[in-house]
This record gives C-alpha cells, structure tokens and sequence, in this order.
C-alpha cells in the first residue's frame, strides 16, 4: 500500500497562513527556469514563487480573466486565460508546474475525468525530468466510525446530508440512536453541513474537497506519465467544534488532511505502478 509520511499539528484557522506553511516545503522542489501556475486565481502561490525566483518566468493560467489581472503586479509573471484540463501551454516547454488547491474544484466539477485531464495536460506541458507539484485535500479512509447524534435535529441534519449530497453516495448503518458512517463522509458533514444553514447548504451541495486517496492520487499520476518522487501529508488535528461537542458525539479525533506531492515526467519504462 502506498504510503506518505505524516506531520501532525494543531488547528490552523486562517486559509492563507496554512498554505504559506505547507508551500515551504514543497517551493525548494520547483527547477526553474520555466514555471506555470495552473489555476493560479489571483496569484498568492505566484507570488510566493516569485520571492524564492531568482531566473527564468512563471506563467499564472486561469479560465477567469479578471483575476488574472492581479498578476500584473507580480515581476516576471505573464497571464494566460485558459482551462487546465485542456492543453493551453506547449507540449514540453515547461520545468516546473504547480497546481495548488485547484483538483477538488476539478474534480467537483467533472469528477475524475477532469483530474485526468488536468493531470494529463500539465504532464504534456512538462520537459521530460520536468516536475509537477500539487496540493491539495486527501481522503483519510476507508474507516468505519460512529457517531451517536444527542441532538435529534443534528441527526435530521445529517439524514438530509445523506439525501443530498451530489458528489458521491453516501452510506451508514443504524445502530439504535448511533450510525456507522465512512469517516471522510463523517468529517465532510461536519466541515462544511453541521453548522450551515441557508443558502450556504444548498451551495456546497455540488462540490466536495474530499475526493482522493492517497493510492488514488498515486495511480492518477501514474496514468499519466508522472512518476512520485516526494510528498507529506499534512493533519490537521482539530476536534470536535465546540458548537458541537453537546449535539453529538464521535469516535475519534476530528481532523482535516492535505497532501503535498513531487512528481517528475519520466519515460515510460520508469514508471513503477503503486502497490496495493
């Protein structure tokens, strides 16, 4: 079974400073001197690159034109509007790419045919010993957990989770007032649909941020043509919310997990298949 090492660490509430954290690690795997940036929005990672830069460019791609204004103020970075899962860049003329925090819109967008395009297309962009990095969540399962709901409200709430979550099936068994529920279906619930209420719920009911396993990032990247030469995860240890902790009860630990990966286009006698 494919397996990343793990750093544990406590909450971390403002989106910004998390990513600035993690993208320490990953930056010092970027080669120059070409760099592309797919789905950069605004620019936070460009301009993060830029201070580590000291030759070549980077190109910031996005399919929103008005936020890729942004990237005007960023030195040695040029826009293109253009949609990652098609390819917007020449075949092999890239060193590094990064797609951060962009897959689970992909995927909740056009599941995991929209992953493999986007992975395809960086891979075809890429020099060959070129790297992709990406970032993003991580599923943490398969696992079995139970949760015993002491406010029957809260348990309506999850049964109408059950009903209308349009990303993926959800499935629990009922054991008296407790369910057996997957824990990434558990920890998606109380992320984003415990507290929520108003249009808000209806909102994030066509998007999900918990879409693959580390084994199927692996096997994602292997298809195509991308080799794993690094990566962490990163769990975020967090606990029950406190505006919960009196309406239900859970077997372990809440949590959230991200995963870093380094990956190299490589020929294809070199790609090794994860076990597992």
């Amino acid at each position: 079974m494919f397996r990343l090492p793990e750093i544990i660490h406590g909450p971390v509430d403002d989106e910004l400073r998390r990513k600035r954290y993690y993208l320490e690690y990953l930056l010092p795997f970027i080669r120059p001197s070409i760099i592309a940036e797919l789905g950069c929005g605004s620019g936070f990672v460009a301009e993060c690159v830029e201070q580590r830069l000291t030759e070549g460019m980077i190109i910031g791609v996005d399919r929103d034109a008005g936020r890729l204004a942004s990237l005007k103020s960023i030195p040695a970075t040029h826009a293109l509007c253009g949609d990652i899962r098609t390819a917007c860049l020449r075949d092999e003329s890239v060193d590094t790419a990064l797609i951060i925090s962009t897959l689970h819109e992909v995927y909740s967008e056009s599941g995991k045919d929209g992953i493999a395009n986007a992975l395809s297309s960086a891979a075809r962009a890429l020099k060959y010993g070129g790297r992709l990095i990406l970032y993003d969540r991580v599923r943490s399962g398969p696992r079995r957990v139970m949760i015993d709901f002491t406010d029957p409200d809260l348990r309506i709430r999850f049964d109408r989770f059950f009903r209308d979550f349009n990303m993926r099936d959800i499935e629990y068994i009922e054991e008296g007032s407790k369910i057996l529920s997957d824990i990434d279906d558990a920890f998606e619930f109380i992320e984003k649909f415990a507290l929520e209420t108003g249009n808000g719920w209806y909102d994030k009911l066509g998007e999900t941020d918990l879409f693959f396993s580390q084994q199927e990032y692996a096997v994602a990247c292997l298809k195509a043509g991308l080799k794993i030469v690094n990566g962490i995860i990163w769990k975020e240890q967090r606990g029950t919310p406190e505006e919960l902790i009196d309406r239900m009860i859970i077997d372990v630990n809440y949590s959230r997990s991200w995963i870093g990966l380094v990956v190299e286009k490589v020929a294809p006698t070199e790609l090794d298949a994860p076990s597992g």
